[in-house]
């Protein structure tokens, strides 16, 4: 078990250049409010016709079967190889999942996960634990080398160790679901049955929301934010982008009861419940996931201006660049990592309109830590997000001004998601102190969604 310093309450994702900064904790806003729907516009190029096998991002995956039926196992709330900068102000109710060695943490590595760590390498996380208002600590066991005797970690067909690959070529020939919306413009359908080709906006409200039924592939990129109801998976052979909060109509019973000495019956019990009810699901897989706001408005030196009016004079820092990474990981490059490439089918003006204000925590003494001509405090932030998301390459983000929620889990190669929370808050009786992971714990229990990872959980 790893332990440094026990610190109280919550935690979140907060990247170093923003700690760097001294940024402040933010309210979290579990109902933000709804996205606007963004001003009629057609792409400005059509979207790409399906990739071909020697194009598609996937390595070698494991084969699917005629049609997705079977669910998968999943019993991680997060599942990553490269998590080095998540564990800035970040609680997981659940447990923890990691491909390969686990890179040393930050330094101020602070969170709390109320479930297991296992690590399929060495577990090096040991290193950098020394901090400067908590800790880490992990409520359950912590395994480095892990012989996966238990299956939890994903597997191929030889039952090793390996991180799940999704071959989305493959699955145009298998949707069977549909999804039903109101289309944002003329430009995009508002439903879809089984496979769309091109790009797709979905925006929902709590009148008219998004409804999901079963699995459908969009082939091309997608938006998609606001309210959902129904159960499946939406499959992107490109990116996803949620600019604001996605939440269920009829969410689970989230957060499920944390597990006692190892014991998950609780949680197992009230997830088998709610697959009964038939509550709400979502799964979310792609390339990538970028989640709120987009743009880079620091590194002035490193980065060009942007080509249209939004960027407000003086940029203030986002993870999308390799100088603003703790790391330095070039996966997080604005110039590798696609995040900007939704603005070649969308105006960047229209999906500013899909961005979301939520009240932010900035005191009277932190306030002007983002002095930025024009910013509203608050604006470009994602405070919840209700699904299981699935990028083979990066789940990147960033909710200024506050903390987010995510009532799912996630898989990637890399993760990082940067919030506001943490900075004046730590250990105060307040949500806006972290944000957190709440596993869903119906995927382990047989929810259907996702059905195309279930080779590598059985």
């Amino acid at each position: 078990m790893i332990c440094m310093n026990k610190r109280q309450g919550p935690i979140s994702l907060l990247f170093a250049a923003i700690l760097s900064l001294d940024q402040a904790c933010s309210q979290a806003n579990f109902h933000g409010g709804n996205a606007k729907l963004a001003k009629a516009a057609r792409p400005e190029s059509p979207a790409a016709p399906l990739p071909t096998p020697s194009s598609n991002p996937v390595s070698t995956p494991v084969s699917h079967p005629s049609r997705l039926a079977t669910p998968p196992k999943i019993r991680f709330g997060l599942l990553a190889a490269d998590m080095s900068c998540t564990f800035c102000h970040l609680e997981v109710h659940g447990s923890i999942g990691s491909i390969g060695e686990v890179a040393p943490l930050r330094g101020d590595s602070h969170g709390e996960i109320f479930g297991d760590w296992l690590a399929s390498g060495a577990f090096n996380a040991r290193a950098n634990l020394t901090n400067f208002d908590g800790g880490l600590v992990v409520r359950g066991r912590t395994s480095e080398h892990y012989d996966n005797s238990g299956r939890e970690l994903p597997v191929d067909s030889h039952g090793n160790v390996t991180f799940p690959s999704i071959d989305f070529i493959s699955l145009a020939a298998i949707m069977r679901g549909m999804v039903k919306s109101t289309p944002v413009s003329a430009a995009f359908p508002g439903d879809v049955s089984k496979v769309n080709q091109g790009n797709l906006i979905l925006v929902g409200t709590l009148e008219q929301p998004i409804a999901i039924s079963g699995d459908v592939l969009i082939v091309g990129d997608l938006i998609i934010s606001g309210v959902y109801s129904g159960s499946g998976t939406i499959y992107s052979t490109g990116n996803i982008y949620i600019p604001a909060n996605l939440t269920a109509l009829h969410p689970a019973s989230f957060p499920y009861p944390d597990a006692a000495d190892g014991d998950e019956t609780a949680a197992d019990k009230q997830a088998i419940a709610d697959i009964s009810a038939a509550k709400d699901a979502l799964g979310l897989a792609a390339s990538n996931i970028f989640v709120g706001d987009l743009e880079n408005y620091n590194d002035a030196n490193s980065m060009p201006p942007l080509a249209t009016p939004g960027a407000h004079g003086q940029r203030y820092q986002t993870i999308y660049d390799d100088s603003s990474t703790s790391d330095g990981s070039s996966s997080f490059s604005m110039a590798t990592n696609e995040v900007r490439n939704v603005y070649r089918w969308y105006p960047e003006l229209s999906f500013e309109e899909l961005y979301q204000q939520v009240k932010p925590c900035w005191t009277a003494t932190s306030s002007n830590l983002f002095p930025v001509p024009g910013f509203v405090p608050g604006s470009r932030a994602v405070s919840r997000i209700d699904g299981f998301l699935y990028a083979s390459k990066i789940i990147g983000g960033v909710s200024r001004a506050t903390n987010w929620v995510l009532n799912g889990g996630m898989i990637a190669q890399s993760m990082h998601i940067i919030s506001g929370a943490g900075f004046d808050q730590i250990g105060a009786n307040s949500p806006c102190d972290a944000s957190r992971i709440n596993f869903d714990y119906r995927m382990r229990n047989g929810l259907q969604i996702l059905e195309a990872l279930a080779p590598y959980f059985p």
